[in-house]
């Protein structure tokens, strides 16, 4: 077990954040065997900070009958569902698949609630992500079923769903298979039983898949479908040259080709976009990749017999992997829109064309209400769009699917994330937010980011074609330091002088933050700010021929997507300066051990040929060790690869046990603090090893399937990058660094808490609400403390303890403790909590069997309070402790344990003092304590008016009802100075005028403002609120001496009970 100051514990100073260097404990070389329960680690679940900017989507749908209600597919975020059109979307496939990136979507519209979805882009480029078959929900989204059309190779692309208009059975699948090599399930696929069982009544071949297909509005036994023969290694794009159109009359039982039918080209062609129009029978609209000149727009009126060229700009069809969408409008037949880079749109028949303002470029799909042509909603490379006006007008694009490269945590307090987000720039994120704010980082939408922990303004980031960017941002100074600035597009990679991945590695010294390195398919070092660079390694990679060349025609795109035989991951060791490692993307691992001047090929023998290097991590705590996470799914290989060397990869062990078979590996990290502690991004889900990856264990809990592209550990925190949803935040590993065999399963153990920053810069405060949702910041304003029970406890007291022994508060747990349930006023609100003006419930410890957290607040006791107490701004709740050591003792059934931590100051306060602190908590404690002794007296009053009303109750004696009443308007009286005891509404708070009792909260709000000495004014206040607490007080003391005590007298005398002085 990590003991003490071994575990996370933060040292901020000057505003900037570091960890203290761990001792190496004992036993840790051999790590021992261990699983831990995963019900255990269900008790940690992860946060969403956003960015709440949409991804790549590829696929809507709506229907007739329901205008607001529509479907989208995002790439590696699932499928979305809006009733509202478009203004918020939701989730819906959670939990129900086992794949993220959605091609297509099909609705029923006989009935909407049916719907079918095929997984995996379908639209090409260097960095997509296939899917496991088909999915189709019978109830609007709410359930979903696995319906097939799986691929034997572990991974496929349906990017057309078509159902049939009036049989919701019948339903047609445009399956393109695995991108990257051959398999058998491809074509066209049509079920007509829902999905349960499916023929395929198309086919092409084992590299030739079915990219579209469109039904006839006019007569749904007619379908066009296309064929595209490619094939898409990691370098670039093949095609045989055997793609082309068909059509059925039969509803699929026969296909005729149309391909070399009059009009259309007679030179090799590549993806085909088709769709017939619902305005004119037999009109049908295609774009066409073909031969430079002979692609474009065509038109058929008679069904695809016969073609014409309506239009060749390259502008429609060009890059036609990742677009060659095109739609035909349901009423209107000249009208047709083609979805590329720009959206457009045609009312002649396809003859010329407008450009139509969207969101977001590059366009993916289209969907147009078959009864009103101006509903549309439109799937772009930001989201989901819905327009009411034909495109004159778009919903927002603000779902939180943003799809993320890479993972970068900064040095500050509280700590930003940042990463590349594709096709929207780079973005930082604060920690603390909720994704509604971020600012542009250092350079584009694809590369690394690096910021300098000494300067965390300033930072580097990488753009496509080898753009590095050094970015300023007090000065907003956006500098490009690329290393070999020269234009590189249309070239493929063996013409270049350089050839820089798409994501190529950046990343800052350890040592030194001005020394930076950066990768093509050689190291390069700047010690400047890159205003020079040097290289200081050979060509590191394959370089095998074969792998240079590019695409071939039609496709021909030359981009830094494609270009191979690149540097893919460079990592510095943290503990020599002159050893760096790096990894390819065609399959070789060097590593230099003096600044290098020599490389030394240490690949494993177990890594597949050609398998890419995605990630290289060095072991902060051995100098030799490291660990490799590879990926070969772009060679038909989606197993995992994580490889570990201790002796600078003189040999390497692969240590992928647990991870399931089909989620290959993106990134692995080694915990700063616990060796051993491994944690691992996959395709599917993100995983934890306890034991330096002799086992794995997913840590999903509660994510939905989707790809973590890199992993980062920032303090206590764990941080993910994902490509569909964002980042991801997991706060208290603290404790996983505690967990061994024998903790785990002793009778009784509490675990060390993490320390606490005590700060008021949280949302408590209010900072920047209008700017973003503010969550609490991590580490922040609360303890977390872990314990396990072997048996089930009778009694449990947990205690909060200062450092001299103090009690600060103390938790009862056991059989039957629990809160009393929230209380509504007539209206709706809650009156009985800190919303309202009460105390926040005390939280109840757990007594069960098992694993337990337990969060204390950092707070001392609440004061009284009662049902329907209103404050204004304030609650009844505690003050803070002032920073310090304090300790939690926790005794179960006679048996105590305890440990210590820190409740540290905000690491920002450089000009505050511990002892401005302390100060600050002294007076708060006395305005609480006055506040307390207010709201205990009007409980006093109040039960005290309570049992007079009872006395009056039990007679009609006129002398005691007389003696009754006026005491009762006496205390009332006394209360009423003490509290405005008829306060419903905050604004009755004016109505009333504010008593005594919201004039302390009010104090107290004002000294806990911030984290500050208090002012001098506010001691003055105090001392004038306590002179007139004291005469009300008195007042009361005179009545229960005096009027009470007669009243007594009288009810004795009459038989009656007495009543008590009642103490609250």
């Amino acid at each position: 077990m990590l003991k003490s100051r071994l575990l996370a514990r933060l040292v901020l100073s000057a505003g900037l954040l570091a960890t203290v260097p761990a001792a190496k404990p004992d036993g840790l070389a051999a790590q021992a065997p261990l699983k831990v329960d995963p019900e255990i680690l269900a008790s940690w679940s992860w946060r969403n900070i956003g960015p709440r900017l949409g991804g790549r989507s590829l696929a809507v749908a709506g229907s007739t009958a329901r205008p607001l209600e529509y479907f989208a597919g995002v790439v590696g975020g699932g499928v979305w569902k809006t009733d509202d059109a478009g203004n918020s979307w939701r989730p819906v496939s959670d939990g129900w698949f086992a794949s993220a990136s959605v091609g297509s979507i099909g609705i029923c519209e006989a009935n909407p609630d049916v719907v079918y979805v095929g997984m995996g882009e379908g639209q090409f480029r260097g960095t997509m992500s296939s899917g496991d078959g088909a999915y189709a929900t019978r109830d609007g989204g709410r359930t979903w079923t696995f319906v097939g059309l799986g691929s034997s190779t572990g991974q496929t692309m349906i990017p057309r769903m078509r159902v049939d208009p009036g049989d919701c059975d019948r339903v047609y699948a445009a399956v393109l298979g695995d991108p990257y090599g051959p398999n058998d399930e491809r074509g066209v696929f049509r079920s007509l039983d829902g999905g349960s069982t499916w023929e395929r009544v198309l086919f092409g071949g084992p590299l030739a898949g079915a990219s579209d297909l469109t039904i006839d509005p006019l007569e749904p036994r007619i379908l066009y479908a296309t064929i595209w023969d490619v094939q898409r290694p990691p370098w670039g794009g093949r095609t045989q040259g055997t793609s082309g159109i068909f059509r059925s009359s039969d509803a699929g039982d026969t296909w005729t080709e149309l391909t070399g039918n009059p009009g259309l080209p007679d030179t090799v062609i590549g993806k085909v976009g088709v769709s017939a129009s619902g305005g004119t029978a037999g009109r049908v609209y295609a774009v066409i990749e073909a031969a430079p000149g002979h692609g474009g727009v065509f038109r058929s009126d008679d069904g695809g017999e016969t073609w014409t060229k309506t239009n060749g700009n390259n502008a429609l069809f060009h890059r036609a992997e990742y677009y060659n969408r095109i739609t035909a409008d349901p009423l209107d037949p000249d009208r047709v829109y083609v979805l590329n880079k720009n959206f457009f749109r045609s009312d002649d028949g396809g003859w010329t064309f407008e450009l139509v303002d969207v969101p977001h470029g590059d366009n993916h799909d289209l969907w147009i209400a078959p009864d009103d042509n101006r509903r549309m909603v439109q799937a772009n490379d930001g989201g989901p769009t819905v327009t009411w006006n034909a495109g004159r007008s778009w919903s927002d694009i603000d779902l939180p699917t943003a799809q993320m490269y890479h993972t970068f945590v900064t040095a500050d307090f509280p700590y930003l994330v940042c990463g590349a987000q594709q096709d929207n720039t780079s973005k930082c994120v604060p920690s603390d937010g909720d994704g509604s704010f971020w600012y542009q980082g250092p350079g584009g939408e694809q590369g690394y980011v690096a910021i300098d922990p000494s300067n965390t303004s300033v930072g580097y980031g990488g753009s496509q074609r080898g753009g590095i960017t050094r970015f300023d941002r007090e000065t907003a100074q956006r500098q490009h330091v690329q290393i070999w600035p020269r234009q590189s597009d249309g070239f493929p990679a063996g013409d270049l002088r350089e050839r820089f991945q798409w994501t190529f590695p950046i990343v800052l010294a350890p040592q030194n933050p001005r020394v930076v390195y950066a990768a093509s398919q050689h190291v390069w070092r700047t010690e400047d700010e890159g205003r020079t660079w040097q290289r200081i390694s050979d060509d590191l990679t394959r370089a095998d021929p074969e792998t240079l060349t590019g695409s071939e025609q039609p496709i021909k795109d030359h981009n830094s997507q494609d270009y191979y035989a690149t540097i893919f991951t460079l990592a510095l060791s943290p503990h020599d300066e002159d050893v760096v490692w790096t990894g390819s993307d065609d399959g070789l691992i060097h590593v230099t051990r003096d600044g290098g001047a020599t490389w030394r090929n240490v690949t494993p023998d177990a890594l597949p040929f050609r398998a890419k290097a995605s990630l290289i991590s060095v072991s902060p705590h051995e100098p030799g060790k490291a660990y490799l996470a590879a990926e070969a799914y772009k060679l038909q290989d989606v197993r995992p690869y994580i490889f570990r060397t201790e002796d600078y990869g003189a040999s390497w062990t692969l240590v992928t046990g647990g991870i399931a078979e089909d989620h290959f590996v993106r990134a692995v990290h080694e915990d700063p603090l616990r060796p051993g502690l491994l944690f691992a991004g996959t395709e599917h889900a993100p995983y934890v090893s306890f034991d330096d990856g002799a086992n794995w264990q997913s840590i999903r809990l509660g994510l939905p399937d989707l790809q973590v592209s890199d992993i980062e550990i920032a303090g206590n925190d764990l941080v993910v990058s994902t490509y569909g949803r964002g980042f991801y935040l997991l706060e208290g590993i603290d404790v996983w660094r505690q967990m061994d065999a024998p903790t785990l399963a002793s009778a009784l153990h509490l675990f060390q808490p993490a320390d606490a920053i005590r700060t008021r810069a949280g949302p408590s405060s209010g900072i920047d609400r209008a700017l973003y949702g503010r969550a609490r910041i991590p580490g922040t304003n609360r303890v977390a403390i872990h314990y396990r029970l072997g048996a089930e406890a009778r009694n449990l007291i947990l205690e909060i303890l200062t450092e001299a022994g103090d009690l600060v508060r103390s938790f009862a747990g056991g059989p039957g403790a629990a809160n009393p349930p929230a209380v509504r006023n007539s209206v709706g609100h809650v009156i009985s909590g800190p919303s309202w003006g009460g105390a926040t419930p005390a939280p109840i410890p757990s007594h069960e069997v098992g694993f337990h957290r337990f969060v204390w607040d950092t707070r001392y006791p609440p004061a009284t309070d009662f049902v329907g107490m209103r404050l204004r701004g304030a609650n009844a709740d505690g003050p803070q402790v002032p920073p310090g050591t304090y300790r939690v003792r926790l005794t179960v059934d006679g048996v105590t344990q305890s440990e210590t931590f820190q409740i540290l100051k905000d690491p920002r306060l450089t000009g505050v003092s511990r002892e401005d602190l302390i100060a600050q908590y002294e007076l708060a404690s006395a305005v609480h304590a006055r506040f307390d002794e207010t709201t205990r007296a009007v409980v006093r009053i109040r039960r005290l008016k309570e049992a007079v009303a009872d006395r009056l109750g039990r007679t009609r004696d006129g002398e005691v009802t007389r003696a009754g009443s006026a005491l009762a308007v006496d205390l009332a009286a006394v209360e009423g100075d003490l509290y405005e005891a008829g306060a419903e509404a905050q604004s009755d708070l004016k109505h009333f005028g504010t008593r005594l009792a919201n004039h302390l909260s009010y104090l107290k709000q004002v000294v806990t403002s911030a984290d500050a000495r208090p002012t001098a004014q506010s001691y003055e206040v105090l001392e004038e609120i306590s002179s007139e607490l004291e005469v009300h007080l008195a007042r009361l003391e005179a009545l229960l001496a005096g009027d009470l005590e007669r009243f007594n007298a009288l009810l004795t005398a009459k038989g009656l009970p007495p009543i008590g002085r009642l103490i609250a």
